[in-house]
């Protein structure tokens, strides 16, 4: 009877840790693993830019086909999907209208069949033979296919980065690291996370004024954030929360270059004024991480 018990117990137990909501989560039905990657395929239909949120939210990316044989390997996970088409990282870069990819590099190899200077966002559909790419308007929604980050990024080992943090004088449970380099916003939302840290949000003026005072030193006049533009005509960070506190410099945020769907921060003023931008630029990129000695001083008090 016991080792009836123990098998039981043990079952039970499998059952938890390979199910979600344990240790281990098996990927969806729509979802292939590989020796390399893991990719997802949506179901539902979204613009580029919210679709590049998307995979973030689920600790991947918009897939980025480098080469051909990654091409042959996005046409073979496609399966049935015929003439239907998909978002792919790729995208012309609005400051040297160059072609790349989110991250931030040049195509060294495309299947591109159409390339109109009026649309920007590059969707992948599968004919009977290969995968082929095109230009399309970043508006339209489309399905995605997004790839599993590296591992590093999703289980990253973190280093100590205490001695670079900085912080402000109004909030006391928040430190930040200044990046040193001017990276995409997708690329920041990654490199904040291969850090354990984030990629800041401002949902008060509190925190705000608390960015300004941490940052007032810096020679860096704009930053990113992780504030991000959804069809809804909403607002988001990358947390899921609304942007429901803003400090918008005058007359923003317009779109003005009709693809400007990040929030990029200036210090202007003695605090931060917000701007949008678009995603692809190149910014210096604020990360965000709980000071845990000061919440640690406020449970013993």
């Amino acid at each position: 009877m016991l080792q009836v018990k123990c098998f039981v117990l043990f079952c039970a137990l499998f059952l938890y840790t390979t199910c979600e909501g344990g240790v281990f989560k098996e990927y969806d039905s729509n979802q292939s693993r590989d020796e390399k990657s893991n990719y997802y395929l949506s179901t539902e239909k979204v613009s580029y830019y919210d679709a590049v949120q998307m995979c973030h939210e689920k600790d991947m990316q918009l897939v980025s086909i480098e080469t051909y044989d990654k091409n042959k390997k996005i046409f073979k996970f496609l399966n049935g999907s015929i003439n239907e088409s998909f978002w792919s990282s790729g995208l012309r870069f609005s400051e040297s209208g160059r072609l790349g990819w989110l991250k931030g590099e040049c195509f060294d190899y495309d299947n591109l069949k159409s390339s109109s200077y009026s649309n920007r966002c590059i969707e992948v559909s599968k004919t009977l033979n290969e995968l082929v790419w095109n230009m399309q308007n970043c508006d339209q929604a489309l399905r995605f296919i997004c790839e599993k980050l590296k591992k590093e990024v999703t289980n990253p080992k973190c280093e100590d980065y205490s001695e670079d943090l900085v912080h402000g004088n109004t909030l006391q449970n928040k430190k930040y690291y200044i990046g040193r380099e001017t990276i995409t916003n997708s690329k920041a939302l990654q490199v904040c996370r291969s850090m354990c840290m984030r990629l800041v949000s401002i949902e008060s003026n509190e925190k705000n004024q608390d960015l300004y005072e941490a940052i007032v030193a810096e020679p860096k006049i704009r930053f990113w954030t992780s504030g991000h533009f959804k069809p809804a005509n909403v607002w988001k960070w990358s947390n899921g929360k609304v942007v429901d506190f803003s400090s918008w410099m005058i007359n923003e945020p317009n779109n003005g270059r009709h693809d400007e769907y990040c929030i990029e921060i200036k210090k202007d003023n003695e605090t931060m004024t917000w701007n949008d931008q678009p995603c692809e630029d190149k910014r210096i990129y604020i990360c965000e991480t709980i000071d845990k000695e000061s919440v640690k001083a406020d449970l013993t008090k």
